[in-house]
């Protein structure tokens, strides 16, 4: 049930993150969780999802989709981004958390085993083909790619109402981001966080 169900695999992987820390569910989060799992359907390619702060986005979206994705398609690549690389590589080392944990292994750690040269904050991969790589909107991406492109807070909600610093971003989604999906037509992106300017 929680390889086919990204809610019920969500619910029983909280643990790990936040060990005796409930849950709190609520038609948001489930919402949020069923457009994903249209998008590893292929049912939807492009997601845009602006929820408040403290909505559980970047644990569900950036976090734990990624790692239950892994389970079925171990050979996804993803390039994830926010407006800082401290929050990508935080929520990419919370992913790998989940991967490595024993309640993980235990289930679908034979599904796929995590290399060993390439166990690091900002990437690591799999010996499926499976990829993360972190990045900023203040970071290149020459020659990085993926099947999946995260973008999770994009803006920096002190900095937003600065024109330069704005177009800044928009500028960086559309020349270097929006092109870096491995397979134009086949792959997606997904976009999360707070609409934080009318633009």
């Amino acid at each position: 049930l929680m390889r086919k169900d990204l809610s019920r695999f969500a619910e029983q992987a909280w643990h790990v993150l936040e060990p005796g820390v409930p849950l709190i569910w609520n038609w948001g989060a489930e919402a949020f969780a069923e457009h994903l799992s249209w998008v590893t359907l292929g049912q939807i390619r492009f997601l845009l999802v602006n929820v408040p702060p403290r909505q559980t986005k970047s644990t569900l979206g950036t976090v734990i989709w990624p790692a239950w994705e892994w389970v079925s398609a171990p050979g996804l690549q993803f390039l994830t981004g926010s407006y800082t690389i401290q929050l990508a590589q935080r929520d990419s080392r919370k992913s790998r958390q989940i991967i490595e944990s024993p309640w993980y292994q235990q289930r679908w750690g034979h599904r796929f085993k995590m290399a060993d040269d390439e166990n690091l904050k900002r990437q690591f991969s799999n010996d499926q083909g499976g990829r993360r790589v972190v990045t900023s909107t203040d970071a290149t991406t020459t020659g990085e790619g993926g099947n999946r492109i995260i973008l999770d807070d994009p803006h920096n909600a002190k900095e937003v109402e600065s024109d330069t610093q704005r177009q800044g971003v928009h500028d960086w989604w559309d020349n270097a981001l929006s092109s870096r999906l491995n397979q134009a037509n086949v792959d997606s992106w997904m976009v999360v966080g707070q609409r934080t300017h009318e633009n």
